[in-house]
């Protein structure tokens, strides 16, 4: 009777040799075929591991790749307007702004679509060449032309609002597991809270610069909200918003929508 050998990774096919040689010739074949079959199931399956092994490999790191687009910190550098029919107000072309969101992306699936929320601060400067005054009886607000109204000439006037905003959005990846290699697109919307407004205008009085500034704009919308659109390659999109709600509240200041466009830096 042969005993059994322990289980061992070092024993090789040449230690079994001389053990199969003092059996029967027919004992000898059998063996053989058996070593020769447990040799390539042995083979096989080293060879399952070990593609199982480059799989769960492989996995890891698009899950890791894929979560690198998850949770983003979100920058807009943008230039801004206003579309109104005021005579006595031109808002400059550098007008501008920028927002800060922190956004986490969740995907349909293993599709190429996703939809993302956030949160963040959304802020715009814009430059003109006006002053907002109140009619007396109505506190009704308007703008009024500075060259025209003050001896002083002014050299740079500016309303700056900051809102804390949500945005949300549809998008579009074409390599979803490589966001850095990917063209992106997405649609969306957000709103926002006002939470600081002030004016700031330069001028010069007897030769002497000064500096008025104002805080809490009157009769300003507390909120801002409207589509948005963005298209890119990789971490830089280009991007666009209009606001739908108004500049100031329903009948108490001139109607302004305002609208902005620019270049997003880790959006998608």
């Amino acid at each position: 009777m042969i005993t059994a050998l322990p289980h061992n990774r070092g024993i090789h096919l040449k230690l079994l040799h001389p053990i199969i040689l003092n059996l029967p010739p027919t004992y000898q074949s059998n063996m053989m075929r058996k070593l020769a079959v447990l040799s390539l199931a042995g083979l096989l399956f080293q060879f399952a591991v070990a593609q199982d092994a480059e799989s769960k490999v492989d996995a890891i790191k698009q899950t890791v790749e894929e979560k690198k687009g998850a949770d983003r910190f979100v920058v807009d550098l943008h230039f801004d307007n206003w579309i109104h029919d005021i005579a006595d107000l031109d808002v400059e072309w550098f007008s501008r702004g920028a927002n800060f969101y922190l956004v986490y992306d969740v995907p349909f699936g293993k599709s190429k679509l996703s939809f993302s929320i956030g949160a963040g601060i959304g802020n715009s400067n814009i430059y003109h060449n006006s002053v907002i005054n109140y009619h007396d009886t109505t506190n009704i607000a308007f703008f009024e032309n500075w060259d025209s109204t003050y001896t002083s000439p002014s050299k740079k006037n500016k309303i700056s609002t900051t809102f804390l905003e949500v945005p949300l959005e549809f998008r579009f990846r074409s390599k979803p597991s490589k966001p850095s290699k990917s063209v992106k697109f997405g649609l969306g919307f957000k709103g926002g809270y006002l939470i600081d407004s002030h004016n700031k205008i330069k001028f010069k009085e007897d030769g002497t610069r000064k500096i008025f500034k104002e805080k809490g704009i009157a009769n300003l919308n507390r909120w801002r909200y409207g589509p948005t659109f963005r298209l890119g390659y990789g971490p830089v999109s280009v991007f666009g918003f209009y606001n739908l709600g108004t500049f100031f509240k329903t009948d108490e200041g001139p109607v302004i929508n305002s609208f902005g466009a620019g270049i997003t830096i880790n959006a998608l």
